[in-house]
This record gives C-alpha cells, sequence and structure tokens, in this order.
C-alpha cells in the first residue's frame, strides 16, 4: 500500500495572531476589573495595620505610665532602654511608623494624657480616604 503524499497546504498547528490577540484583551479587561479591588483591599490593610500600631502604642503607653508616673515626652523615649522595663527598651522601631512609614505624630497633652496622630498615605495633614489622618482620639478613629 502507498501512502498519500503529504499535501503542500497542509495546516501548520498553532495559534493565529487573532486568537493571540483575543486573549491578551481578555486579560487586559481581567485586570481592568481584578486590580481596583486589589488595591482598594491593600489601603484598607495599611489602615488598619495603623490603627493597631496605635493601640499597641497606646497599651505600651500605658504601661510605661505605670513605672514612670507619666507619659513619655516624645515616642522616642519608648526606643531607649529603660532600667524599669528590665533594662529593655519599651518598643521596637518599626512600632513608632504607621503602615507607610511615617512617623507617628505624638501630642503629650498633660502627664497623663496623649494623642497619637498619622498624617495618613500621603504624609500631609487633612485628606480623604486613605490620605485621611487617623488619631487615638476617639472622635478620630472609629473603632478604637
Amino acid at each position: 500500500m502507498r501512502e498519500p503524499a503529504p499535501s503542500h497546504q497542509a495546516r501548520q498547528k498553532g495559534f493565529t495572531l487573532i486568537e493571540i490577540m483575543v486573549v491578551i484583551a481578555i486579560i487586559g479587561l481581567m485586570a481592568t476589573l481584578v486590580v481596583p479591588g486589589v488595591m482598594n483591599r491593600l489601603d484598607e490593610a495599611k489602615i488598619t495595620t495603623t490603627k493597631a500600631k496605635m493601640t499597641n502604642l497606646k497599651q505600651i503607653i500605658g504601661q510605661y505610665r505605670l513605672q514612670n508616673n507619666q507619659v513619655p515626652d516624645t515616642l522616642i523615649e519608648l526606643l531607649q532602654e529603660d532600667p524599669k522595663n528590665f533594662g529593655d527598651p519599651w518598643a521596637e522601631p518599626g512600632l513608632i511608623l504607621d503602615a507607610w512609614d511615617n512617623e507617628f505624630r505624638y501630642d503629650k497633652q498633660s502627664s497623663r494624657k496623649f494623642v497619637i496622630i498619622s498624617l495618613g498615605g500621603d504624609g500631609m495633614e487633612g485628606g480623604e480616604l486613605i490620605d485621611a489622618d487617623i488619631s487615638t482620639e476617639d472622635s478620630k478613629i472609629p473603632g478604637m
């Protein structure tokens, strides 16, 4: 038996340019739908992280006040070794930074009262959404 001669018009396997362009268009469309949602979640996570750090700092400052009969003058004092804390610092350096790596503002109002403020994503006073200031004052930080 004789095999038929291969046709010169045999179709090659692979994708056409149009098929590749359709796949790229679909991927682009999916990316435009998914990326904004992911970015919003990242922004929400930074706000939540900042609030958690502020809560932790409030607790540490409360412990500091119990040992020293007053709140610290600056947050930097919490990073220094303290004999009243068994020679250890009260906080790690990363704790005095918000989720955007900006140092918290600290306002000592009296020997017992203080306010911790994050200037948000833009690092400037005021702003909205991710750029809004976050404060430990009850009126400015929901959930604290």
